[in-house]
């Protein structure tokens, strides 16, 4: 009887031993869980990244145009008698460089009146003073209007002859360019007045040559 129960307590204890290691070696297996961030525990895969596509930009390269600059004629201004066709003006060749469009070359080709005669022009004159700005040039229909700062009235040359000379010179040098045929000064936006004559409308050419005086 004793030696049963003896053999019951061994095999008690002997199953009891199985049991636990059984259970070790199953949790020894168990898998590691995943770190943090990763899939499954494999290194994360960068998508690719698409750099931005920059869109080819045109280079605008300034065009150049050979254009007739109608200075003041030291001749007619000293005698006082108009030419027919220039009245107290003398076209002058020139070659401006602007961008694209008429608007522009307009621009460009009165910022070049406003610089003034070079030393081989001939015998001629400024029309303007240099310190004028062109604040802006606007095309309606074949009429371009320019607008300048003051000092085309604060520093011009006055009298009802720099008024004459002044007016020649502009819209002789502007209705070159098709399809211009007429022009209207503005001054910050008001019309040209020199105390003498208003610039009330554009005028071209025909309203300008006359006969000689």
């Amino acid at each position: 009887m004793y030696k049963k129960r003896t053999t019951l307590v061994i095999l008690v204890l002997m199953v009891s031993l199985s049991v636990m290691l059984l259970a070790g070696c199953n949790a020894a297996v168990e898998e590691a869980p995943p770190l943090p961030g990763n899939n499954n525990g494999e290194e994360p895969v960068e998508e690719p990244v698409e750099e931005p596509v920059e869109e080819p930009v045109d280079e605008v390269i300034p065009a150049e145009t050979a254009v007739k600059l109608y200075f003041a004629d030291n001749e007619a201004v000293e005698t006082g008698i108009r030419h027919q066709l220039y009245g107290y003006t003398m076209p002058t060749n020139r070659i401006v460089t602007h961008e694209d469009g008429t608007a522009a070359l307009l621009q460009a080709t009165m910022e070049a009146l406003i610089a003034g005669p070079r030393p081989d022009d001939g015998a001629v004159g400024a029309v303007m003073s240099p310190s004028v700005r062109v604040l802006s040039v606007e095309i309606i229909g074949d009429a371009v209007f320019f607008d300048l700062s003051r000092e085309v009235i604060t520093e011009g040359t006055g009298g009802t002859l720099g008024g004459s000379i002044f007016i020649d010179a502009v819209v002789l040098t502007a209705t070159q360019f098709a399809p211009v045929k007429a022009v209207q000064v503005l001054v910050e936006g008001v019309p040209w007045d020199d105390g003498h004559v208003v610039w009330q409308e554009p005028i071209g050419p025909i309203q300008i040559q006359g006969s000689p005086s």
